[in-house]
């Protein structure tokens, strides 16, 4: 998640990478990008879980009127999973420095 795309409207395209396990399903995942005061929509990430890495493209779009522009930013990403063998939810999530290019 370290590099992003800034594409011609002012939203962002990154790259996401998530594991979960075959049996859990995907209650929430979303992105979202902060940069000088500006915060995007949130961003559903597609996520499949099979148990092994995948990497998921997400357009993270920002507000008609507070496009993004290049440079630093902040980009977040959340996912909330629930197992229905145990009745057990869990979160995760990650947030990193990137560069809008």
């Amino acid at each position: 998640m370290k590099r992003a795309v800034l594409l011609e409207n002012g939203d962002v395209r990154i790259g996401v990478q998530v594991r979960c396990d075959p049996a859990d399903q995907v209650l929430e995942a979303f992105a979202y990008i902060s940069q000088e005061g500006n915060q995007s929509q949130f961003s559903g990430i597609p996520v499949s879980c099979t148990g092994k890495q995948g990497r998921y493209e997400v357009v993270v779009r920002a507000y008609p009127d507070m496009p993004f522009v290049r440079g630093e930013a902040h980009a977040s990403v959340y996912i909330l999973l629930y197992n229905p063998d145990t009745g057990q939810t869990q979160s995760g999530g990650d947030s990193q420095v990137i560069e809008i290019r």
